[in-house]
């Protein structure tokens, strides 16, 4: 026991056992002070706007960082080698200044881009979101220092550097309504009567709650219709329908737009309304 005591005092300022002391001390200071600023930051965050909780989380990974930091660094300065070594670096500093410089250049360049987000926030936390250029659809989970992370409809999460996302052409399906347009297709055939496949669609469509009325004042003084159905094309074996129809988000419109065939195409079937498919004949000249 002297022995390790002895070998702490050589290593340690102030001895083993108080290092001891003194690094629970520090945990202990830094640990309260982030408590007391993060509910400090959080009140005076949501006075300002209630819904920002992507710069909320943002400034507060910052305090945490930069807390922890210091007690870090007030811990290691009771360290007796590390303080010849800091001797060392400060002789060296314009070539640490380099080396540092280059490694942390993609790192910084991160982390201003996620301060920019954060400030301008072109999305939030819970946002869908479309990047195009990277085929990645999902939700934004979280903004970090380095990078932004978005759950895909898969459930896997995709990270993307905030240097990308703030460079990338993002389309915010979710930020500026709230509610979701929602295309469905209908093939019938030549010979079906397409007023009473219109019919039967939009008798569908008004038994499911999730479609929602999206119209304007102008829109309901023109009296349109909640659900549009269109004939989009004819091709060459079948008559093509189009039913265009509002939700309040992609999921509800993902989940009602599969009812709908299903509802549709029961119906069609009641109804004698077809369904075409491609056939094959083939003659035999024998």
């Amino acid at each position: 026991m002297k022995e390790i005591l002895s070998y702490g005092n050589q290593i340690f300022a102030q001895g083993l056992v108080l290092f001891i002391v003194y690094t629970v001390f520090v945990v202990i200071v830094a640990y309260v002070v982030r408590k007391l600023l993060t509910k400090y930051l959080v009140k005076t965050l949501e006075k300002k706007d209630s819904k920002g909780k992507t710069t909320t989380n943002f400034y507060i990974n910052i305090l945490k960082t930069f807390i922890y930091g210091i007690a870090v660094f007030i811990i290691l300065s009771d360290v007796k080698p590390l303080s010849s070594l800091g001797k060392a670096i400060l002789g060296a500093s314009s070539l640490l200044a380099v080396i540092v410089g280059l490694a942390a250049q993609e790192t910084l360049g991160n982390f201003i881009a996620g301060f920019m987000l954060s400030i301008y926030q072109p999305f939030r936390v819970g946002d869908l979101i479309v990047l195009k250029e990277k085929d990645v659809t999902g939700f934004i989970t979280s903004i970090g220092f380095r990078d932004t992370r978005i759950r895909t409809f898969d459930n896997t999460l995709v990270i993307v550097p905030n240097s990308v996302m703030s460079s990338t052409i993002i389309e915010n399906i979710e930020a500026s309504s709230k509610r979701f347009r929602n295309s469905v297709y209908f093939s019938i055939s030549y010979d079906s009567d397409i007023d009473l496949a219109e019919r039967l669609i939009k008798e569908q469509c008004s038994l499911l709650s999730q479609i929602i009325d999206a119209r304007d004042h102008a829109e309901k003084a023109r009296k349109e219709e909640i659900v549009k159905v269109f004939c989009t094309g004819l091709k060459d074996y079948f008559v093509e329908l189009r039913v265009i129809f509002f939700t309040k988000s992609m999921r509800e419109g993902f989940e009602t737009s599969s009812v709908l065939r299903k509802k549709v195409k029961k119906a069609f079937e009641e109804h004698g309304i077809k369904i075409p498919f491609p056939t094959r004949v083939t003659y035999n000249k024998e």
